[in-house]
């Protein structure tokens, strides 16, 4: 699973948004963070007016448990990772791409776009208080967005954790045992929770991008 020189012997992949492409290809993966966009108190915000009784709305009855754990940055009791701020990437091409195909290839991004469309749809006067057009949230909703995936061929494996934060010696060991014993095209499906976080930057030169 790892190499002479430290890398992977596998591609992992990291889904995302043509959104984000020209921003990618000129800093690289991982290298900039907008905290205009990634903004917490937006999304907080977001909870707040959709707890409210004038704003009851169906989307928010079935999506507030994962929007509070992700205002709460913490792992929820079934093991899904709701912290941001780093870098994921998965060794499963298909949970990349299920990442992708969110409505702005961010799953933080998303759901404040998903919260902000489920409060506007009751409450718009509310809604445009709180992100009023001339605001960076606003202007990335109006953007059109394709879901795109971005491949990383070579990556040294002593930088990454597993998305939890731990060493990956044992993540490693169970996808190799996954793939001695699995038909190579049930590879991905088996490997599909087998995910991994970077701090750091990865240089567009040894990234491959795909609209999907």
């Amino acid at each position: 699973m790892i190499d002479q020189d430290g890398y992977l012997t596998f591609p992992i992949y990291h889904g995302t948004s043509t959104l984000y492409r020209d921003s990618i290809e000129k800093h690289g993966l991982g290298a900039l963070r907008d905290t205009s966009l990634f903004d917490f108190g937006v999304l907080a915000r977001l909870a707040e007016l959709l707890d409210a009784p004038r704003n009851k709305t169906d989307w928010w009855q079935m999506n507030d448990f994962v929007v509070k754990t992700m205002i709460e940055q913490c792992v929820s009791g079934g093991g899904f990772n709701f912290r941001y701020g780093g870098l994921y990437l998965s060794s499963s091409r298909q949970t990349a791409q299920m990442y992708a195909r969110s409505p702005k290839g961010s799953e933080f991004i998303s759901h404040i776009f998903l919260a902000y469309e489920a409060l506007k749809s009751v409450n718009p006067d509310e809604a445009s208080q709180l992100l009023p057009c001339e605001h960076p949230l606003t202007k990335l909703f109006e953007k059109p967005s394709r879901p795109m995936l971005i491949t990383v061929n070579r990556i040294q494996a002593h930088a990454l954790t597993t998305e939890h934060g731990n060493p990956i010696d044992e993540q490693l060991a169970e996808m190799k045992a996954i793939r001695e014993k699995t038909e190579t095209h049930l590879i991905d499906v088996f490997w599909q929770q087998r995910n991994f976080a970077f701090t750091g930057t990865l240089e567009p030169q040894g990234l491959t991008f795909e609209e999907l």
